[in-house]
């Protein structure tokens, strides 16, 4: 989840199948944010550049969590 992005360019998200070839990338903006299934599907997020000679930032969340079945 992107909560702010301030003076770069990429970041690109990318989720890949199974045999991993890449099925989804967007460039998420602030608000906006992926979910998705580990178990079979994998992901990745490019570097981020600063613009302008200044200084730039991505300011994000990242949750992990495992269902345990009873």
């Amino acid at each position: 989840f992107v909560l702010k992005r301030c003076n770069v360019t990429g970041g690109e998200s990318i989720i890949y199948d199974s045999q991993k070839s890449p099925i989804y990338k967007t460039t998420l903006s602030p608000g906006k944010g992926m979910f998705q299934e580990d178990r079979e599907l994998y992901h990745h997020a490019t570097g981020v550049h600063s613009t302008n000679n200044r200084i730039g930032y991505r300011d994000i969340i990242g949750l992990d969590f495992t269902y345990v079945f009873q």
